[in-house]
């Protein structure tokens, strides 16, 4: 903790973010992509093509910049 009672990471920390950042653009990326995919039977697609059921790709998570601590819309 900083003297004006703020967080930041250690140089060990801002390491681990550094690590992290590709498997992060690489689930941004997956998830654009499932987005787009056509549903599955498991996922709740009918016979006739109808997208009904909810799926994963379609959940929205709000945003978290770190740096400024905005949560987003």
């Amino acid at each position: 903790m900083l003297c004006n009672g703020s967080y930041t990471l250690t140089s060990l920390g801002h390491d681990g973010r550094q690590a992290l950042r590709s498997v992060t653009e690489w689930s941004q990326r997956w998830a654009a992509k499932l987005a787009d995919a056509p549903p599955t039977a498991a996922e709740g697609a009918s016979a006739t093509g109808s997208d009904s059921g909810p799926r994963a790709g379609h959940l929205r998570f709000p945003a978290h910049n770190h740096r400024t601590g905005d949560h987003g819309p």
